[in-house]
């Protein structure tokens, strides 16, 4: 069996506050924590985009999450969807703009959030890499 250790990480006092250690099935969820309304959670690529989205607006937190397009589905208020690869190709390097979105929960109700993309300059890529794109959600 696989585990994964889910931690808050207090970025004003410089201390861990709290870990959960779960399997796989459980992993990568906010209501592991016990965070209050205006607290922001960073989080990897992996959480889930509807599940944290449901689970920070329930809670009244914003998220930081580091995602690229193809983990991300967003939606127009009309309900198209918005392709982000050729919205951020047009998009000046070293630049960063707002997007606002909706994004499909399980149940199939919308939730609006506010995209920040960051389109790295070139000269801050390792040699040989790809553009990489930076987003925050809340």
């Amino acid at each position: 069996m696989m585990y994964v250790c889910d931690f808050a990480y207090d970025f004003l006092e410089g201390k861990t506050e709290q870990v959960e250690i779960t399997d796989h099935h459980d992993a990568e969820s906010l209501r592991h924590f016990r965070l209050q309304k205006g607290d922001i959670a960073v989080l990897d690529a992996g959480y889930p985009v509807p599940t944290t989205v449901e689970e920070a607006d329930t809670q009244g937190i914003d998220v930081v999450r580091r995602s690229t397009e193809s983990h991300l589905r967003l939606e127009t208020e009309s309900g198209q969807v918005i392709n982000l690869k050729e919205q951020l190709k047009r998009q000046a390097y070293g630049k960063t703009r707002r997007i606002e979105a909706y994004v499909k929960m399980k149940d199939g109700t919308r939730r609006r959030v506010s995209l920040i993309a960051h389109r790295r300059a070139v000269r801050d890529l390792p040699p040989g890499t790809r553009t990489q794109t930076e987003t925050v959600e809340s």
